[in-house]
């Protein structure tokens, strides 16, 4: 009797906890919402800047002034930014995640910089800077969100070990 359970064990294979794949992580790889932020970063935000240069009205800044050639070249900057931490995320590359959390926290440093210079220098309407404290909000949660999904997702530990 020990002999048939002994060939019959050894005709099935390994068993599953001894398989490769019981071993791989299920969250691992670019996927889920790591390949949304991968999409945001390295798609979406340029294609916004884009949009905006040939639809001047889109932009916050009119190119008229030195305050907003600054503001323009540090808005481009960060889209820059963005699509270099949005492709080294995608490709799994060593020190992706550090990188792109340093380009959210840019992210929401620029914002505040823009909204105080705004606010001290008077270069918009009481309507837009309403409608950049709005943005100013926006853009910090939105950055918060993603910094702390990139330091507490199993994903991001997974696939950036």
């Amino acid at each position: 009797m020990n002999e048939t359970l002994n060939t019959t064990s050894n005709q099935e294979g390994p068993s599953p906890l001894q398989s490769e794949a019981f071993f791989q992580p299920r969250y691992k790889g670019v996927g889920g919402w790591l390949l949304f932020l991968c999409l945001i970063l390295a798609v979406f935000n340029p294609l916004l800047l884009v949009l905006g240069i040939f639809n001047p009205k889109g932009l916050r800044t009119q190119f008229v002034d030195v305050l907003a050639a600054i503001d323009a070249t540090g808005f481009v900057l960060l889209n820059i930014g963005s699509l270099y931490a949005g492709v080294r995320l995608w490709r799994i590359q060593p020190g992706a995640v550090q990188v792109t959390k340093r380009y959210l926290l840019c992210g929401m440093g620029f914002v505040v910089l823009h909204m105080v210079v705004t606010f001290m220098f008077g270069t918009s309407s009481a309507l837009y800077k309403t409608q950049d404290y709005a943005d100013v909000a926006k853009t910090i949660g939105f950055n918060v969100i993603w910094y702390l999904y990139l330091s507490r997702s199993r994903r991001v530990k997974n696939t950036y070990q």
